[in-house]
């Protein structure tokens, strides 16, 4: 019987690609939390990721120890992701703020996010605007990278004695091509002429009754969806 055991050049290089994919124009959410150490409240405003798609996906080092990172002015490749900001924020004493952002690439490649930026302001009255909040002299360009560690190398003695690692891929995305986006949704006659509430389908249905549902099918992507009827287990549905 043949294996491949942690550490060795197959792992790794398999460890080296990011493990997940979307399509163009798909979102892509990230959770993480914001700390405010302080007594006082903390006044954030335009809060946007940094992110960047290479071509070769590349993302930038390898193996063992990480290469060149790209500088912060590259990262906000605003021609190749579009990246919703968050206007206004202000964060308690003394707490921890979770916050869910969102990348939407916009050609194919390697998706890399690499941290987060925004204007630290001394009240919540400051101007909305970009223009003014960066023009003001009392706010603060506040950048921070999501430097995350990957796994630890033990394929040869160097990699153990100096306790090299792994490039991290949990925040690389590998981006295709256009696909479908199919969204399936059933639906009584009450339900449709707006006498039941929605996704309340089955509430009155009692042992061996028949009812009839409709199934609507969207299609949300940008590629054509081909779809096929099939039967499983005695219920009609549909199969891209």
């Amino acid at each position: 019987m043949c294996g491949v055991l942690p550490g060795t050049k197959e792992k790794q290089k398999d460890r080296a690609s990011p493990p997940q994919w979307c399509s163009v124009k798909e979102p892509v959410e990230i959770d993480f939390v914001l700390h405010n150490p302080l007594d006082v409240e903390m006044h954030l405003k335009h809060i946007l990721l940094s992110a960047h798609i290479d071509r070769d996906g590349g993302g930038g080092g390898g193996g063992g120890g990480g290469g060149e990172k790209r500088s912060r002015g590259s990262s906000v490749d605003q021609a190749s992701v579009e990246l919703p900001t968050i206007s206004q924020l202000t964060l308690p004493p003394k707490s921890n703020t979770t916050l869910r952002m969102r990348v939407v690439p916009l050609r194919e490649g390697v998706l890399t996010i690499e941290g987060i930026q925004w204007r630290l302001c001394p009240t919540s009255e400051t101007p909305e605007t970009s223009e003014t909040v960066e023009n003001n002299r009392n706010t603060i360009l506040c950048l921070h990278d999501f430097d995350l560690l990957g796994e630890k190398l033990h394929d040869t003695r160097d990699h153990r004695a100096m306790g090299a690692r792994a490039k991290d891929t949990r925040l690389q995305v590998t981006v295709v091509g256009p696909r479908p986006w199919v969204g399936l949704k059933l639906a009584t006659q009450a339900e449709e002429e707006g006498g039941r509430e929605e996704g309340n389908i089955v509430a009155n249905v009692v042992a061996g009754q028949l009812i009839q549902l409709s199934l609507t099918l969207t299609n949300l992507g940008d590629a054509p969806a081909h779809c096929k009827l099939c039967w499983v287990l005695g219920v009609g549905c549909w199969v891209p």
